[in-house]
Formats: C-alpha cells, structure tokens, sequence
C-alpha cells in the first residue's frame, strides 16, 4: 500500500471483521486511513469494493492527490530529495553512542543484534561514500574527456596545426 501511495496510485481495501485484527487492530493500518491523512480507500463489503473499483476504470488512473501528502508526511518527513539510509545509520549510531555514555546492560544476545546493526549502518555508509567517490570520480573524468575534445576539435589547436604543417 505504502510502494502505491510513492507512486501516486490509488489504493483499496475491504474491511472486514475477519480481518479486523489485522487491519483496525494495528497501529500502522490506522495511519493510512483517510481520517488520520492517509490514503487508503475503504470498502466494508465486496459489493462496495467492486463499485469503487468500476469507478476507478471507467474514470482512468489517476494520479491520486490524498497519497503525496501522506508520502510528505509518513515516508520521506525530510524530503525526497533525503536518502533514508543516511539518516537510519545515523540514528544507530547516535543510539550505540548514548547506550555506551548510560552504560545500559542489554538483555543477553541483545548486544550482538545491535552491533550486527551498528555495524551494517557503517558499512552502509562506506559503501556510500565509495560510491559517491567513484561516481564524482567518473564524472571527473568524463568531464576532462570532453574538453579534451572539445579543445581538439577547435580551430587553431595543436592538432589541427600540424595537420596543417603537414600539408
């Protein structure tokens, strides 16, 4: 539901009492309903999920308006243009941190479950900066190639000049 509303499409549900644990009974499903800003169109039969459903094909996809709100709000609160990794490495990090400063005694095996974690958000972020580096590096120069060619292909370069000469 969550992956639809990124990608603006609408998003249906039947709610009913066998699934009534599953859905109103949690926390996370009360989010994306309509009256808490969410996006979710609810049904509370199949004869009603259909109806919305004939609705939605006769009329076209749209894009749907209610899901951008809930995406500025609920997944991306920093902005689209804010990596999610970043922040959760940071966060990790910031918690192991404080854990160390309050020396907090884990439950037993708890400790390697959160190292495991610490220890993946600074691979995480290695393997991002290497990448950052080698996409600036390639940048670099691919930039350098093009104004090499460019300074080549201008009139009066060395290399036209001794095309030139050896006439």
């Amino acid at each position: 539901m969550i992956e639809a509303a990124i990608l603006g499409r609408p998003v249906f549900s039947i709610e009913t009492g066998e699934f009534g644990t599953t859905q109103r009974g949690t926390l996370h499903y009360r989010y994306l309903l309509p009256e808490n800003g969410g996006f979710v169109r609810v049904a509370e039969s199949l004869t009603e999920h259909v109806l919305q459903l004939s609705v939605l094909m006769r009329s076209g996809v749209q894009r749907d308006p209610t899901s951008r709100g809930f995406v500025e709000r609920f997944v991306r609160p920093f902005g689209e243009g804010q990596a999610a990794t970043p922040l959760v490495a940071d966060a990790i990090e910031a918690t192991a941190r404080e854990t160390e400063r309050v020396a907090v005694k884990p439950p037993a095996g708890a400790g390697l479950v959160f190292l495991k974690g610490v220890l993946a958000a600074r691979l995480m972020r290695q393997q991002r900066t290497r990448a950052e580096l080698f996409s600036r590096a390639t940048r670099v120069a691919a930039d350098r190639a093009r104004a090499e060619a460019a300074r080549r292909s201008r009139p009066g370069t060395t290399a036209q000049a001794n095309r030139a000469i050896r006439r």
